[in-house]
């Protein structure tokens, strides 16, 4: 026998009259499916929210560049040209120039971005770049310096001192310390800029110079900002910001050296072509 109170939907979907469905009808017709609708809410919106919990931030950071022309090849055609037409620097060699391997590898070493330091026990990847932490690794010598070295680096706020792991050995020195691993050697630098004193449990990895240059230049955007004017904009991503910002600065300042380095190798060329000729005069 048949519950008084049971609802079929299908029975009022099939029993239509002459003039169509009425209102109430259609509301019943569509409460019928309001199992399933809030299901599908509650899937979407279950996805959205681990979506955004578990996704890394990213951070996307962007500079300028002025490529000036050289002073000893300006001229005033050449500075007319530039005024009511396209430069007369090349744009695009420079561009090549600082997406050069030698570059990047210069930025890399005066950086240190080739050391990343990753939260552990974090379902959301986040990294810190060394200047935000009280105390970093500053590696001095390296049994294989063309492999990727992982360690672990952590702290205890009771025990008052820093542990460096590698693989099953643990090193326990306090800030200032040189330590001798099997694959490594580092001092525990400590940083005067960050005094906090707070346990944390981070994973350092090293990556071998030439890597991390790659990596950098295929992380690096460079495009012109117009036709007509000589400055190019910079532009990367990722999930730290002051990295970011330190590589672009950095780019930029490696970029002035390479200029000024140019220009002294020039002069000393020079002063040396004309002794040569004084002496052969003489």
């Amino acid at each position: 026998m048949a519950s008084p109170f049971s609802f079929d939907p299908l029975s009022v979907i099939n029993q239509r009259k002459p003039g169509g469905l009425s209102i109430k009808d259609r509301i019943l017709q569509y409460l019928a499916f309001f199992p399933l609708l809030f299901v599908s809410l509650l899937i979407t919106f279950s996805v959205g929210y681990i979506y955004l919990r578990y996704t890394p931030s990213m951070y996307s950071t962007s500079s300028t560049l002025w490529v000036k022309e050289p002073e000893s090849n300006a001229n005033s055609a050449d500075m007319l040209k530039g005024m009511f037409g396209s430069p007369s620097v090349n744009l695009e060699n420079e561009i090549q120039l600082i997406r050069s391997t030698p570059v990047m590898k210069r930025v890399i070493a005066r950086t240190g971005c080739n050391v990343h330091y990753d939260v552990n026990e974090s379902l959301r990847p986040k990294e810190f770049f060394y200047t935000e932490l009280p105390v970093y690794l500053k590696f001095i010598s390296l049994a294989d310096s063309s492999s990727v070295l992982n360690l672990g680096l952590s702290y205890n706020a009771g025990e008052k001192l820093y542990v460096i792991t590698e693989g099953l050995k643990a090193y326990k020195a306090p800030a200032g310390s040189i330590i001798k691993g099997r694959d490594f050697t580092a001092e525990l630098v400590k940083n005067p800029l960050v005094n906090y004193d707070i346990t944390f449990d981070l994973s350092v990895r090293w990556v071998p110079v030439a890597e991390a240059a790659a990596n950098m230049r295929n992380a690096i955007g460079i495009s012109k900002t117009d036709g007509r004017s000589t400055i190019l904009r910079l532009s990367t991503s990722g999930i730290n910001a002051v990295r970011n910002e330190m590589l672009l600065n950095r780019i930029i300042e490696e970029y002035k050296v390479l200029n000024i380095e140019e220009k002294n190798e020039i002069t000393a060329n020079t002063v040396n072509f004309i002794n040569d000729r004084l002496r052969i005069v003489a």
